[in-house]
Order: C-alpha cells, then structure tokens, then sequence
C-alpha cells in the first residue's frame, strides 16, 4: 500500500528518529512488513528512498523467542527506521510504502512459521491487512525541525548531478 502527500507548499526538513506504528494482521502464522519512507519527485513521478525499515511477525516481541501469530488477530508492531537527515523540497510529495516482503534486502519469509530452509517448509500466502481507524491508529513519525536549526556544512557544495535530483 502506498501514500503520497499532497505537494509540499514549501522545503520539509527532517532530523532524528523516523519510526511506524503499524496495526496489522494476517491469515499467515508469520509474515514481514516493510516501511519506506520517500521523496516523490512531481515531474518525473520517480522516488527516491529516504530510510525504511521492517518488522518480522515472529520476531516482534523478542529477539530470542520466536511467537507466531494467530490468524485475523490485530498487531501493534513498531518499526524503528533509524535516524536521518533530510530535505524534502518544495512541490515534491512524502511517499510512505509498506509492504510484505523486501527479498533480496531481508531474508525470504515462506509465512508458514517453520524455520528457514526446513526440509517441509511450504511457502504460504499471506494476506495481510494494516489498519487504520480510531480504534488502530496506524501511523508513520517524521521528525519534522525547522530549516533554520539545520547548521550550514561549508563543505557541502552541490553539484550540477545533485541539483538535477531536486527538479
């Protein structure tokens, strides 16, 4: 599923922590849900990445025991997407992607909860839901800062390459 911003009215700058607080399900005993966070390019309707992230179902509270999930049950995950710094500027669109799957950047998840590469692993297809309302309140945190608390990097000197990015 994908979101885009309306165009920004003027430049975005973001510094710190980007994070998503997803509600999901699935009919899958373990599934993947991959956040990306971008800069939508309004004249050639191109992205570039900003930062992403991602949560396996299994994993979600511990790094050592392994929990499956129960079918059609509502989630809360929160999926770090670690800290940047960036401009978005004017005219260009937000674009917030998540998906199930990021294979080749994350290991293969078959979703059927065994373990990876087990002789009688079956891949099983998951459908998975995310959801928004009061009640689960999905969402995705930008830490938004004023351009004026950016310090100025007197080594920073774009490019004619760079500057095209920005059109």
């Amino acid at each position: 599923i994908t979101f885009d911003s309306e165009p920004l009215s003027a430049e975005m700058a973001i510094a710190g922590d980007l994070s998503a607080q997803l509600y999901v399900s699935s009919s899958a005993l373990d599934t993947d849900f991959y956040v990306t966070v971008e800069d939508l390019n309004p004249i050639t309707r191109k992205s570039i990445l900003v930062r992403y992230g991602m949560a396996r179902m299994r994993w979600r509270e511990s790094d050592v025991t392994s929990i499956l999930m129960e079918a059609d049950e509502v989630y809360q995950i929160d999926i770090g997407l670690w800290a940047s710094a960036y401009i978005f500027p004017q005219g260009h669109s937000v674009r917030v992607s998540i998906s199930s799957a990021a294979y080749p950047y994350y290991s293969l998840n078959s979703n059927s909860g065994k373990g990876l590469y087990a002789e009688d692993d079956e891949p099983v297809a998951a459908t998975n839901s995310i959801h928004m309302s009061t009640q689960y309140p999905s969402s995705v945190s930008l830490p938004v800062v004023s351009l004026s608390d950016i310090p100025e990097n007197p080594d920073f000197a774009p490019t004619l390459s760079t500057l095209s990015l920005l059109v």
